[in-house]
């Protein structure tokens, strides 16, 4: 299943491998490219789980054709939306997740037991989760950007955002966070910090949306 349309071709590149026996729960993913109109790109590690395998992870490296991550824009239309379940930690590192498109923004919605971690490393790529509308949109609606965990980190510049670069009015970002969020560090290459926002670009117009933060702890 994998949401494309339109006489659009499904691509799978790189090394693949097929064991008798699952060793592991966990998915690592280099680039999902889905820019049909309302697609949709669904990853868990918890439907059926085996629970006698270790791990649950999904890690997300941005390691692929495209050098993205999960990319669901539309920059002639409506966007996609993203759902990601992972039964152990997300993570998304050096990469990103985007929703963001002309019209009608994709919602992005992340669910982990144990932590969703944002970590930008050396820089070189834009790192976090977006759902934004795009330069260009006129009287768009931004996506909004839910993550549910145990524990949050967002490092070296990451951001999770739902931004207007267009007209019209931004979505919300709403963090619940069950133990401690971690906002940490800047770019190393632009100085971007670390954050989470929903606000009018350069160029925008339009309103912001809201950004709402449940956790035990927050460290900045």
């Amino acid at each position: 299943m994998t949401g494309f349309n339109n006489n659009t071709v499904d691509a799978f590149t790189g090394d693949a491998f097929v064991t008798g026996e699952p060793s592991s729960a966990d998915i690592t993913i280099g680039d999902v490219s889905m820019t049909a109109a309302d697609s949709l790109v669904i990853l868990t590690s918890n439907y059926e789980p085996n629970n006698d395998l270790e791990g649950g992870d999904i890690t997300i490296t941005g390691e692929g054709n495209f050098g993205l991550g999960i990319n669901a824009r539309n920059f002639i239309g409506t966007g996609g939306t993203v759902f990601i379940d992972a039964r152990g930690n997300l993570n998304a590192i050096n990469s990103s997740i985007q929703t963001t498109a002309l019209t009608e923004v994709g919602d992005i919605v992340l669910l982990a037991g144990e932590a969703v971690r944002f970590d930008g490393t050396d820089g070189s790529r834009t790192t976090g989760a977006f759902a934004s509308i795009a330069t260009g949109g006129e009287d768009s609606t931004g996506g909004t950007v839910r993550i549910e965990a145990n524990n949050l980190e967002v490092l070296n510049g990451a951001q999770i955002a739902s931004l207007v670069s267009g007209t019209g009015q931004g979505g919300d970002v709403w963090l619940n966070i069950r133990e401690t969020a971690r906002f940490v560090g800047d770019n190393p290459v632009n100085g971007n910090p670390s954050g989470a926002f929903s606000n009018i670009e350069l160029g925008g117009e339009g309103q912001g949306g809201d950004v709402r933060l449940q956790a035990a702890n927050v460290e900045v």
